[in-house]
């Protein structure tokens, strides 16, 4: 992934630290993000579903696609959980864990 974008997401992450942040990175490689709707931000993300709904509207306006899915582990440590892990392998869209100083990436397990 593109250095920039990786220092991107690690600034938001920054700005957030208490919770997980949560977007997309599309194939412009532009930073999306998406407001974190989960009942327990400190520990999951859930995309707004009207937001994701408006940003894939967008998407196929533009002609762009999903590279990636990112969101923040809050604490310094970017290793995928099992849900991470069961998520990707589901959806088959790899995600990119960030920390402020840190970061993953989870390929289709």
């Amino acid at each position: 992934m593109d250095q920039p974008v990786i220092a991107q997401l690690q600034n938001l992450a920054r700005c957030s630290p208490q919770q997980e942040i949560c977007g997309v990175i599309g194939t412009d490689y532009q930073v999306y993000p998406v407001v974190n709707a989960a009942k327990n931000k400190t520990t999951c993300f859930v995309f707004d579903k009207r937001e994701y709904f408006n940003l894939m509207k967008s998407f196929a306006l533009q002609g762009v696609k999903i590279l990636c899915i990112y969101h923040s582990h809050p604490g310094n440590n970017p290793e995928p959980s099992k849900a991470d892990l069961e998520y990707t392998k589901r959806s088959g869209i790899p995600q990119i864990i960030v920390t402020p100083n840190d970061y993953r990436v989870v390929k289709n397990a």
